[in-house]
């Protein structure tokens, strides 16, 4: 499927300044989706707002993880309520999906989502996915809807991500310092993370900082990211036509469709372990060389993995050179290590580079 757009609302975007729903801007999505379906394209919204939601219906306001589940579960149906009303208004039929970190780690329930999601837009429904957070828990817990949006878009190799939120520019410094806009962004390297590292304020960790990590991740993976003004009129159509009106984060300009297995492992799988190369293996993988590695090539394994596990790969010095699926369990590791028989640990075809 082409033209795919998955678009992510933040609680921020759908609240007023009293911190009250503001239906507006849901009704103003829904108008784009409909103007932007007639031109071929198959949105996918990831929306935010059931915890902000069911707690001014509930008036208690406390963070601990048991409220934030009970809230979601009192402002999820409301939530979808309005969308379902509103984009009933240009006959678009929206469906719900309520996802979990632990949803992506299996292969197999990876694979049925996405058929599942892409089928929904074959029929011209409109997913309106959430983290499930009534079932959510600090193990199995996406770091925010934004990283959610991200791994949807990978997994349906989107044509675009739109971050959709009250922040429209990553700028070089906090702009009440005199902070510069940045228009456009090639690589998401570290001097860009630089930018937005002195102070945990909504430019800073935990807001941008976490949009930034989402778009290193999807456009690695071949899919752009723009930051959008949520309340701003058109804002969605605006972005598609290519107008200037937020930063846009480059895709990797050499990355191709990936296969399931491939956007799986890069979002999706669950490290479980590491290993360290020697550098005669961390050479090879630095040229991009596709390589099956041996047991004789590592120096260390720590984490308890099994057969099938992500591990993560890096060279002595800790950069991370990739990701790969695990041929044996740390437990045949260790034993093949006190044996003359060498033994393969990660095999080449399921291997996915990380820079």
């Amino acid at each position: 499927m082409k033209n795919i757009l998955v678009i992510k609302i933040g609680s921020q975007v759908l609240m007023d300044e009293k911190w009250q729903f503001d239906s507006k801007v849901i009704q103003q999505v829904a108008e784009d989706i409909d103007f932007l379906r007639k031109n071929w394209y198959y949105c996918l919204v990831v929306s935010s707002g059931a915890c902000a939601l069911g707690k001014n219906l509930l008036k208690h306001h406390d963070q601990s993880t048991l409220t934030n589940q009970v809230t979601a579960s009192i402002g999820q149906p409301f939530l979808m309520k309005v969308y379902q009303e509103i984009f009933a208004q240009y006959d678009i039929t929206v469906s719900q999906a309520l996802l979990t970190r632990f949803d992506f780690s299996n292969k197999s329930t990876y694979g049925s989502i996405q058929s599942v999601l892409q089928k929904q837009c074959e029929l011209g429904i409109v997913p309106i996915i959430n983290e499930n957070d009534v079932v959510a828990n600090d193990e199995i817990i996406f770091s925010d809807n934004d990283q959610l949006a991200a791994f949807v878009a990978i997994m349906l190799w989107a044509k675009k991500l739109i971050l959709l939120s009250n922040i429209t520019w990553l700028y070089t410094s906090h702009p009440d310092e005199g902070g510069k806009i940045i228009h456009n962004v090639e690589k998401i390297d570290d001097k860009i993370f630089e930018y937005v590292s002195k102070k945990k304020s909504s430019f800073g960790r935990g807001w941008m900082y976490s949009k930034l990590i989402s778009a290193q991740t999807a456009t690695y993976a071949g899919v752009d990211v723009v930051l959008g003004e949520g309340k701003k009129r058109h804002i969605i159509r605006n972005i598609v036509d290519d107008k200037k009106i937020g930063t846009v984060f480059y895709k990797n300009p050499i990355s191709r469709k990936k296969t399931q297995m491939e956007s799986w492992i890069q979002a999706g799988a669950l490290l479980k372990g590491k290993i360290i190369v020697n550098a005669c293996l961390s050479d090879l993988l630095q040229q991009k060389k596709r390589i099956s590695i041996l047991e004789i090539g590592i120096v260390e394994a720590t984490g308890e993995f099994e057969t099938g596990d992500l591990l993560e790969v890096c060279d002595s010095e800790g950069e991370i050179l990739g990701k790969w699926l695990a041929r044996i369990s740390n437990k045949e590791f260790k034993k093949y290590k006190t044996n003359e028989k060498s033994q393969v640990v990660i095999h080449a075809n399921y291997f996915v580079y990380t820079n």
